[in-house]
Formats: structure tokens, sequence, C-alpha cells
């Protein structure tokens, strides 16, 4: 895991905390040492966990800006951070950016969006409390959250982590811009990923995560309790068109690209 910490294009901090057993990480992250002035390996021995470790990579960031990166997502674009700093800088405002999410194949074929901006903007201005339903935002690389913002992760959480703070730091600034400039990919798919090692204990650790976040947050009870039955049935069917009505849009978007692939195939060999 590691983390982007920015003031401004030429004072960038990268810094990368590692949980692995291995030197592969180490050895990557020696070839770019000498790029980034402000470039922090650390292996973590023993191993941290999740929450401890992003824990100790936003204690440790000394930006103004800081953005949490999973080793299976990337930033699209070489002018990624000049782009977020010029909107921050455009919108001095703004406490939180939220990038747009694509989902990728491991061999870099394109898969869908997350989601479309119109969902994720009326639930995170209108019922934020949905969150703990749909992650409708994806990965914590989706959000730059100015550093003194950004809440600490819950380490009795594991699946609904993210979506515990993304609560915390909506209940804390409406101050939210939802970016189309820029985009994250996350990679769908890896056994090495957090979703891939717990694939097994998703549904019994909703249920008790669930119970944990009832706890914290008794006003978003009609999204974590599961006494709400018919708000849930209606819900359903609701997402389930949203998500017929994106996999139409996106079969629209990838039907050319998908015609010169089998046109190379026949006639490129």
């Amino acid at each position: 895991m590691g983390v982007l910490s920015l003031n401004n294009t030429d004072s960038i901090e990268v810094i990368i905390y590692d949980d692995s057993t291995s030197d592969e990480v180490r050895e990557v992250c020696q070839r770019y040492q000498s790029i980034f002035p402000s470039f922090i390996y650390k292996r973590n021995t023993p191993a941290l966990g999740a929450a401890a470790n992003w824990n100790a990579l936003l204690d440790a960031a000394s930006g103004t800006y800081t953005l949490l990166l999973h080793h299976d997502e990337f930033m699209v674009g070489s002018d990624f951070v000049e782009k977020t700093i010029g909107t921050f800088q455009d919108h001095p405002d703004v406490d939180v950016i939220v990038a747009d999410c694509l989902m990728c194949e491991a061999d870099g074929v394109f898969r869908r969006k997350h989601l479309p901006k119109w969902v994720r903007k009326f639930v995170i201005t209108k019922m934020p409390a949905y969150f703990f339903r749909h992650n409708v935002i994806g990965p914590t690389s989706c959000l730059v959250v100015r550093s003194n913002m950004y809440p600490r992760f819950d380490d009795r959480l594991v699946w609904l982590i993210d979506v515990d703070a993304y609560f915390q730091l909506r209940n804390m600034t409406s101050r939210w811009l939802i970016s189309d400039q820029l985009k994250i990919v996350s990679i769908l798919g890896r056994n090495d990923s957090i979703t891939g090692s717990i694939r097994a204990e998703i549904s019994a650790l909703v249920i008790s995560e669930k119970k944990i976040l009832l706890a914290k947050y008794p006003a978003a009870k009609e999204w974590l309790s599961p006494t709400h039955k018919i708000l849930h049935f209606f819900e359903f069917f609701a997402w389930v068109m949203m998500r017929a009505i994106q996999l139409i849009s996106n079969a629209i978007y990838l039907f050319p690209s998908a015609i010169r692939k089998a046109y190379d195939r026949v006639f490129q060999k």
C-alpha cells in the first residue's frame, strides 16, 4: 500500500509501506527512489495488516492532500498529479476530489466504469449512508483528500473498512467534487487483492461488520439493519435496472473496438 502526498507539482511525497514477505516490492521501489526526493519505502516487520498499515501511511504523509493507492490500482495519464493540484487550485473550497473509476481485466481490457457519475453524485450529496449498501465511490485511490481531514480506518473492519471512512469523511465535510478528468484504474480478479483473499468470507463479514457499524451510526440503520426488508427489496430492483442500463451503454461504447479486434483476428493473421 502506498500514499501520494501532494503540496504542488514540485513537492510530491511518495510513501510505500510494505506488508509482503518477499523483496519484490523493495526492488521495484529502489528503481524510483532517485526520481522522487521524498520517496520513502518501509518493510513492515511484522506485517501490520490493512487498517494499521493505511493509518500509518496517513500519519506519515506530510503534504496538504493525500491519495491512498493499492497495488492493484493505477492513475491514468502522466499529468494526473498536475490535474489534481490544478483542480484544487481552481476550487479552493473543495476538501475531497472524487476521481472516475475504470474497471479493467488483468490484461488491460476495459470492462466498465465503476458507476455512472449521476449515481455517485446523488449518493454523496443526498444519502451518504447508502455507502453501506453499495460502495459507489470505489477504492480509496478514487479519493484525494485534504490530509488534515482524512479519517483513520477502523481496525475492526475488513470488507466495509473503506466505506466507513467515506461515511465519516462525508459527515465531516460536504465539499466534495466529482472530477471527469481524473481517472483511476482498478484491476479485476487479482488473487493477491484484499477482495481475492477474503472472497469466501465476504457474506459473513458483511453481516458481522454491519452490526459494528450500526452501533457506531444508528442514524444509518435503514442501510445497516436487516429489518428494513421492504426498502431493500425495492432498492435491489432499482440497482439491477441501473446495472442493466450501464451494461447496455458499455456494450455500445465497446462495440466499435470489438468489431476492430474481430476484423484484425480474421484479416490480419
